[in-house]
């Protein structure tokens, strides 16, 4: 029995219903919560804000949350190491070649596009929390100067459960669009996510 990572979405008013991209907008709280194997329930990330750019975020990255391994020129993650740790240590690695150094940070940048929550909120400030497979597991961490925590999950249930949870959540936007442009943005967030779903995590 593996723990559980779970999104839950919840609609909100719009606070800004007079920006010019409203109709496009679908704000509300976006929640990560992970249950552990033994009943607890821990709340890792709680947000109001656009939700259809997590669900872009997501869209977009499904295959890598599920794929892509942190590695650089043979440096992984020790087994002891969360993601977040590992990325901090080859960030901070002392690189003597200027061009093996931008190399890394680079390959860094994009993983982390790719795997921090923080990338799919533009113009917030947030923890750098990473989600993606670590040893075979998927996982979910933070290594700051406040906080530092992992939690290994079964990725396969968290996408499918997240996918779930979009679908419904754009269906009901359909359903109760009161413009043409809301009922547009949300048919495309769909025919997005159905692409998605011919990738990983089936």
């Amino acid at each position: 029995m593996k723990n559980k990572l779970r999104l839950n979405l919840e609609r909100k008013p719009n606070p800004y219903p007079d920006s010019p991209n409203a109709c496009t907008e679908l704000w509300g709280d976006v929640v990560i919560k992970i249950l552990l194997v033994d009943g607890q329930e821990i709340t890792l990330f709680n947000l109001e804000w656009d939700i259809t750019e997590f669900i872009e975020w997501f869209t977009e990255n499904q295959s890598a949350l599920c794929q892509e391994k942190l590695s650089f020129q043979g440096y992984v993650p020790m087994p002891t190491e969360s993601l977040a740790e590992a990325g901090n240590r080859l960030y901070s690695m002392e690189v003597s070649d200027a061009e093996l150094a931008y190399q890394r940070d680079e390959a860094m940048y994009w993983y982390g596009r790719r795997h921090s929550i923080s990338t799919a909120f533009f113009g917030v400030k947030l923890p750098d929390i990473v989600i993606g497979c670590n040893h075979g597991s998927g996982e979910i961490s933070l290594s700051d100067a406040k906080d530092s925590w992992a939690y290994r999950f079964d990725m396969n249930d968290f996408c499918a459960d997240s996918r779930q949870k979009f679908c419904e959540l754009l269906n009901n936007w359909v359903a109760t669009a009161q413009s043409t442009c809301e009922r547009e943005r949300a048919t495309e967030l769909l025919n997005s996510l159905a692409v998605s779903m011919q990738g990983c995590c089936q």
